[in-house]
């Protein structure tokens, strides 16, 4: 049960504490209180977008876990408000592009009113009750993940705790990641962080990361080039179950439109000979094209070698 999905509006917060702690700093490198978020000192402006998008973050990752917990059924509720509101007004919120919805917007698409009557007693105001359920599809053990899955640098709950090279993997994948997020990021900082919090020589982390990101086939994915986008573990729906895509850039064509590159990391030296991880590959990238009808999309494996290997 998610109840109460679509609350009031709560009032905006006022004071807040802003902090910037680097990967590899042993301390913050700012720690400022703000006395009023809307009259931020141009000086924090960056820091207080960044906590605000976190705060989203937060936001999707709370319905996330909310939904996932459900195996059978899922049933949500909300509450009539006093007043009306607009859509930008009911608990939505933005996170530097469009308004998004609160949990009840965004659900109510996919959802069908709970299944009672007033004939099974319930009292007469219950007519207008906002009340309504999912059904999901029937699991299996292969859809709950139980099942054995090929070596990945993008899924370490279902690899091995105790291999070296999948945590390695990691590593190399939580590095890349710090290093892309901000132009301020230390390459060597994220490269010691990742290894200290996967337990794994700095070494061999740094080794990997140095040879994709001065690999002259793997720059392109990693610039920043004007009028394109880049982001990191992106979140898509395949076959009814949440993945997410290591990297996916979109780059200007010239002649219009944009071009998606789905891009899965992987320290095999070959992926693209092992079936598993073609396929998985390619249905990332058929996902990313019913989300981008009419554009361009193609696939590729980044290496740990710092080759790139496209899937066609």
């Amino acid at each position: 049960f998610i109840m109460d999905a679509d609350p009031e509006r709560q009032k905006a917060e006022h004071t807040t504490v802003l902090i910037d702690w680097p990967v590899e700093s042993p301390a913050p490198t700012t720690c400022a209180f703000v006395y009023s978020e809307s009259r931020c000192p141009p000086s924090l402006e960056v820091l207080l977008t960044r906590e605000r998008a976190a705060r989203d973050r937060e936001e999707l990752n709370g319905l996330y876990v909310a939904m996932t917990r459900a195996r059978e059924c899922l049933i949500i509720s909300s509450t009539e408000r006093r007043y009306a509101a607009s859509g930008a007004s009911r608990g939505a919120v933005a996170t530097g592009g469009p308004v998004y919805a609160n949990w009840w917007q965004r659900l109510q698409p996919c959802l069908r009113p709970w299944p009672l009557s007033l004939d099974e007693g319930l009292p007469p105001e219950a007519a207008d009750s906002r009340i309504a359920c999912l059904a999901l599809p029937t699991l299996t053990r292969s859809s709950l993940g139980l099942e054995p899955h090929p070596v990945s640098m993008d899924a370490p709950e279902l690899m091995p705790s105790d291999s070296t090279i999948s945590r390695v993997g990691q590593a190399v994948h939580l590095a890349l990641q710090w290093i892309t997020l901000s132009q301020n990021q230390s390459r060597d900082g994220a490269v010691q962080a990742a290894a200290r919090q996967l337990r794994v020589a700095t070494e061999k982390v740094a080794e990997v990361v140095q040879r994709i990101l001065t690999s002259p086939a793997c720059a392109p994915f990693f610039d920043r080039r004007p009028g394109g986008w880049a982001a990191n573990e992106v979140a898509i729906t395949v076959q009814g179950q949440v993945q997410r895509i290591d990297r996916l850039v979109a780059m200007p064509q010239a002649q219009g439109g944009m071009c998606w590159w789905v891009l899965d990391y992987k320290l095999h030296e070959s992926p693209q000979t092992l079936p598993a991880y073609r396929a998985q590959l390619l249905a990332y990238a058929q996902a990313v094209s019913q989300l981008q009808p009419g554009e361009l999309v193609r696939c590729a494996f980044i290496t740990g070698q710092g080759e790139v290997v496209e899937i066609l």
